[in-house]
């Protein structure tokens, strides 16, 4: 029923396309004049396939959001995965490089314990021929500053100066180039 006064029990039985809203035969006439105006069944049923036909559309665009949302899903799982595989990757990596890093400690410290028992055994030989030599020559200083001239004595002791300095010296020890600085 019409809500106008004086209308009130007026039936909706037009719909008035400009102004979007029923309207009874009275208010067609006073209101609505030159107005276009349907039958409130047909604007009903206008609006009815209207409403479907939106309804439709947003269905149709809802499947296609839906899809959209399960494809930025899908990405995002892709992207955690390969970064979780990433991580591990890493996480291996590291790993290898430790390892490595061990074994490597562990063979240089081979070679510098190696190095230090040769370099122990030259300095030993070092250490008795200079032994050796501060012998030969406190016993000269000995038969010098006694003026002793026994021939025998005084040609054993330039024969083993004579020794002394014939023999092979050992050679200073140094440990190679480590390839670790560059040669350096």
């Amino acid at each position: 029923m019409c809500s106008q006064q004086y209308h009130e029990n007026q039936p909706l039985e037009f719909y008035c396309e400009e102004c979007e809203v029923p309207i009874c035969h009275k208010c067609s006439v006073v209101r609505h004049n030159r107005h276009f105006l349907i039958d409130t069944q047909k604007a009903a049923q206008e609006q009815w396939m209207q409403m479907e036909d939106a309804m439709a559309k947003v269905k149709a665009q809802m499947v296609i959001c839906e899809n959209q949302i399960q494809k930025q899903v899908n990405l995002m799982d892709k992207n955690k995965n390969e970064v979780l595989f990433a991580e591990n990757k890493v996480t291996e990596l590291i790993r290898d490089l430790r390892e490595h890093e061990r074994t490597m400690k562990a063979t240089l410290h081979e070679i510098y314990e190696a190095q230090q028992k040769h370099q122990a055994t030259q300095l030993e030989n070092f250490e008795l021929v200079v032994t050796q030599m501060k012998s030969c020559a406190k016993r000269g200083e000995g038969v010098l500053e006694r003026n002793i001239s026994a021939l025998q004595t005084n040609q054993a002791i330039i024969g083993r100066c004579e020794e002394l300095l014939k023999e092979r010296k050992p050679e200073i020890c140094k440990p190679p180039q480590c390839a670790l600085h560059g040669g350096k």
